[in-house]
């Protein structure tokens, strides 16, 4: 479990000091984004399998200084391929919708919360994206994370997934992008009193930043891993259907789930 650790954290990682080490990690080390995980994801090549699904992330802003923002994974390949200012809510979801259609993506996931709101709604109802091929999600940071002991939130938990398979050399950025590079080496984050991790707010970060971090929300939304949502048994049931499980089938469905697993109280 150290050597684990130590390989996915870092040994100058707060997570590392705290928990492997039992001490108190020094000032200006909240760093959430190591260096040594963003030359990993600079320097890994990946070639682009046809085969592999595409996943786009969709950072939505409306005015302001704030763009829109489509990230491209295939394989772990990850590149921010459009963005755009200064764009009404519905031409913003035309132009996810024939980018979506014209490479083919399986998945889409938009952040519906904000302004965000308004482009999945009409991604989900209007006639004109009736025939769409790709599985529409809508992101909200603010939900429950898999393990709240761990992760504050799901945004919290998003940050990780993008972490560790950029520790695990599993994610390929493009170097160039500078932008993107200068938002994940701004990002910082703190314990909770739970012990988890909390992401430093957005509105705490525009001023280092000069605005919200755009690409890296839509990196993030492309990067995630969302088995512990898409490994649940029970979501091929529609909100309120009505079924009956032998409590033993139950907690057997249970333990297979990341978020519970073998050991962990049910409640």
């Amino acid at each position: 479990w150290v050597e684990h650790k130590k390989r996915i954290w870092g040994e100058n990682d707060a997570r590392y000091l705290s928990k492997v080490l039992g001490e108190f990690p020094k000032d200006g080390g909240n760093g959430f984004f190591p260096q040594s995980a963003i030359d990993k994801a600079h320097e890994k090549s990946i070639e682009v399998d046809a085969s592999e699904p595409i996943i786009l992330g969709c950072d939505i802003a409306r005015w302001g200084q704030d763009e829109s923002v489509i990230a491209h994974n295939q394989g772990g390949n990850i590149r921010v391929v459009d963005t755009w200012a200064k764009c009404d809510l519905v031409d913003s979801a035309r132009r996810i919708h024939e980018y979506a259609t014209r490479v083919g993506a399986s998945e889409v996931r938009i952040d519906s919360t904000g302004v965000g709101g308004g482009v999945y709604d009409m991604l989900d109802r209007l006639e004109e994206f009736r025939g769409a091929n790709y599985l529409l999600v809508g992101w909200d940071n603010g939900s429950a994370s898999p393990d709240n002991s761990q992760w504050a939130n799901k945004r919290a938990y998003a940050h990780d997934s993008l972490r560790t398979q950029m520790m695990n050399n599993e994610i390929d950025l493009d170097y160039d992008d500078d932008v993107l590079r200068d938002e994940l080496q701004l990002i910082t984050y703190k314990f909770n009193n739970r012990g988890a991790i909390q992401i430093t707010p957005k509105d705490d970060l525009k001023s280092d930043l000069g605005g919200s971090p755009d690409r890296l929300d839509a990196v993030i939304m492309a990067a995630t891993d969302m088995s512990p949502w898409t490994g649940n048994p029970w979501n091929q049931y529609q909100p309120g259907t009505a079924f009956s499980e032998d409590m033993g089938d139950v907690i057997e469905m249970f333990d297979e789930l990341p978020m519970f697993g073998p050991g962990r109280p049910l409640l």
